[in-house]
């Protein structure tokens, strides 16, 4: 009986030495299988990191570009801090590049005394108050400031200036400099910028929208107008024209791309071959005598000061006399804009056109145009409440 009870207990002992054995081979497979996985997910976060180091290392740290002047440029990868010199805030305001800017030329800030034609300033007024003054460009000047300049650790300085002075103000800076022409509203060549910007600062996608936005509403406000018949039309004129300065009804725009658009009956059609404001004697207006007149809002005041000296010589102007007399915001403040000029396109269209424009609710028009441009809702209003808006006048 002894013997049987040990030859138990031996059995028992010998089963559960072989448990115990079995039981640590498992957890040693268990452990080196998970040592396994664990290298192996090591060597594949090691191999990605060396792809992404290699990846980067790969990516050039500039590239060269041909800038509106045909000049060849080399610039960052990736444009992240602008100068923005001559009309350029406007044009980076409409990429959608505002925030990128960090230095400007003080008279492209909104101070008190601005007013929201200059749009591309107003909606920027906050962002934009603080920027280093790099130059003025008020009435012609082209005066830049290269020590400010340095202090605004810039990738590029983007500007409308010409050849000679991009290159010089490239080589005392060291800073790249993108150049382009300062070309007449609505022209090609300002399309070509658009493109040209967009690629050189990420915003491709947003200037190729730009483009087609801009070609798309020119050809709607033409194709309401390019029948109507000539001998239907009213003569019109854009006077107070604002051109280097302030004037009154003697100076008028000539070759005026909205009216251009509209087909209208300008009376300062042939007067010059370009795009510009051009002074007139008060007689050839009278003698032109048009229909209607369309007046810059900035200039009113000047206008009416001038009639209270000369009431007779306005009294015999048709628009006076017949009370066809509107107010537009000035197409150019500061170089000139581009949403302004064709949100007053729907204006002309809807007061020498009523029929053609009968489907256009104006005030939804202009505000789908500024927001486009400008980013900002309801802008029509801003300009409204500052007396700059769009409106029939009188001014005795």
């Amino acid at each position: 009986m002894k013997k049987n009870y040990l030859l138990n207990f031996s059995l028992l002992a010998i089963v559960f030495a072989a448990l115990l054995s079995f039981s640590s081979c498992t957890s040693e497979d268990k452990n080196s299988e998970k040592q396994g996985e664990n290298e192996g997910n090591n060597k594949v976060v090691e191999e990605n990191v060396n792809e992404d180091e290699k990846e980067n290392n790969n990516v050039p740290k500039t590239r060269t570009i041909v800038d509106g002047l045909g000049r060849e440029v080399e610039i960052p990868t990736k444009v992240e801090r602008i100068i923005a010199h001559g009309d350029a805030p406007r044009i980076l305001t409409y990429l959608e590049l505002a925030d990128k800017i960090v230095g400007i030329p003080k008279c492209c800030k909104y101070e008190e005394l601005s007013t929201p034609i200059k749009a591309y300033s107003y909606v920027n007024k906050d962002l934009w108050k603080d920027l280093p003054n790099v130059g003025n460009n008020s009435y012609g000047a082209r005066e830049w400031y290269p020590e400010e300049m340095l202090t605004c650790d810039a990738d590029v300085i983007i500007c409308t200036y010409n050849k000679e002075l991009s290159d010089e103000i490239q080589e005392k800076t060291g800073i790249p400099v993108i150049a382009y022409p300062n070309t007449k509203l609505f022209s090609e060549t300002y399309n070509e910028s658009l493109i040209m910007l967009g690629e050189a600062c990420g915003k491709k996608e947003r200037a190729e929208f730009l483009v087609k936005y801009i070609k798309d509403t020119l050809a709607d406000l033409n194709n309401r107008t390019k029948d109507y018949p000539d001998d239907k039309k009213p003569s019109a004129l854009a006077a107070a024209a604002t051109y280097k300065g302030k004037h009154s009804v003697d100076w008028v725009y000539a070759n005026y791309p909205v009216f251009n658009a509209l087909s209208v009956n300008d009376s300062a059609k042939g007067i010059a071959e370009k795009t510009t404001g051009f002074q007139v004697d008060k007689e050839t207006v009278l003698a032109w005598n048009p229909d209607i007149m369309f007046l810059d809002a900035s200039n009113i005041k000047l206008v009416k000061e001038d009639y209270e000296q000369n009431p007779d010589y306005f009294k015999q102007l048709n628009a006076i006399i017949n009370g066809e007399t509107y107010q537009w915001p000035n197409s150019t403040w500061h170089y000139s804009n581009v949403e302004i000029p064709l949100v007053t396109g729907y204006f002309v269209g809807n007061v020498l056109y009523p029929e053609e424009f009968k489907d256009i609710v104006f005030e939804d028009k202009a505000n789908e145009i500024f927001k486009t441009f400008l980013g900002v809702d309801n802008y029509i209003t801003i300009l409204n409440e500052a007396g700059c808006g769009y409106k029939k006048i009188t001014i005795e």
